[in-house]
Formats: structure tokens, sequence, C-alpha cells
């Protein structure tokens, strides 16, 4: 997002940006960009809940889940994510 604000600055482009990320990913990534100031708006990508009808799906997809789980209250702690709106 840092990296992100920084292009975006420099080539001068409009917001609200398109954020594209997977579904599970989308809470995080989206308060990340808001903390550092980007308007985005989220469009998620089926991905954890694609894979989690399949029977042999479903243990990574929660896996990745119970990760993501960990990231947010990481970021959390560290003030990295902007306070929902």
């Amino acid at each position: 997002a840092r990296m992100a604000r920084r292009v975006t600055d420099r080539l001068g482009l409009p917001e609200p940006y398109l954020l594209l990320t997977s579904d599970y990913h989308m809470f995080r990534a989206q308060r990340v960009f808001e903390h550092f100031g980007m308007d985005v708006i989220p469009c998620p990508i089926p991905d954890a809940s694609k894979r989690g009808v399949s029977y042999f799906g479903r243990w990574p997809a929660f896996l990745d889940l119970a990760a993501e789980t960990a990231k947010i209250a990481v970021y959390q702690g560290r003030g990295w994510l902007a306070k929902p709106q």
C-alpha cells in the first residue's frame, strides 16, 4: 500500500482505486490501503469461499483463514489498519 501510494501520487492517478484481492484477504487489504490515505473500492475475488465448497479444499481454505486472522491481529496491534468507516 505504501508503494502503491507513491506510484499513484507520482502518476497523478485519481481516486478511488479498484482494490482486487482474494475474498479472505480483503478486510485487511482494504484497511491497510485506507491507513495510507487511499480511497479504494473493494472488489473481492472468490478464493476461500470457492475452495470451501469442495471437500478437499476445505482444510487448505481453513488454514488460509486462520493465518489471515492472525495477520489481522498483528496488523491491528501495530496500528497498520484504518478504523472501519
